[in-house]
């Protein structure tokens, strides 16, 4: 019996993730048009494992998995202040402007970048997301008659997406087959002939 395993654990942060643009004439230092970003984190954790069991000389057994799990984590949106520079509006922080969180009622947040002024409001749907996969096989072969060879083979793969970006291991490897999944299911057959 042989089993390996490797794993790998990416996080990445960026304070300047495109969310939308509109139409705002009040926007005049960037022509008229609101620039929306966003801080985004983003977590990756991927995991290979192979077990190889040798039943007999004619009967093996190989398995393989590979879980997947991709987070997306926005926070503090922002404007564009000015063009061709990193100076933003944050809404909710920069003085007079507003941040409103409706995500749980109506899954969005409103902001305003003048609060009671007359620059428009932005209606952000809420961005975060998570990702999660599994990818599977299980190869069984015999050998009935030497040279000749019998395969099971059972594929599995499935998916699960869904808008809560909070990254728990434990939680997210035991949801990661709540979407569609696929099954394939192939029998090989490998007969010696001597002539």
């Amino acid at each position: 019996m042989s089993f390996s395993a490797s794993g790998h654990y990416y996080t990445e942060r960026s304070s300047r993730q495109w969310l939308l643009t509109q139409d705002d004439a009040g926007a005049t230092a960037t022509f008229g048009r609101q620039y929306v970003f966003a801080d985004i984190e983003q977590r990756n954790l991927d995991v290979t494992a192979r077990l190889n069991v040798t039943l007999s000389p004619t009967l093996s057994l190989q398995l393989y998995a590979q879980p997947f799990v991709f987070i997306a984590d926005y926070g503090r949106f922002k404007e564009l202040a000015a063009p061709r520079t990193s100076n933003y509006t944050v809404y909710g922080e920069t003085s007079g402007s507003t941040l409103t969180d409706s995500t749980a009622t109506a899954g969005y947040h409103v902001a305003d970048p003048d609060g009671a002024g007359p620059r428009a409001t932005v209606r952000i749907a809420d961005p975060d997301f998570s990702a999660r996969s599994l990818r599977g096989n299980a190869v069984l072969r015999w050998e009935y008659r030497p040279g000749s060879t019998l395969f099971f083979v059972w594929t599995n793969s499935c998916e699960a997406y869904g808008a809560d970006a909070t990254f728990r291991i434990g939680n997210n490897l035991t949801h990661l087959c709540e979407g569609r999944s696929n099954n394939v299911f192939a029998v090989k057959v490998n007969h010696w002939l001597s002539l």
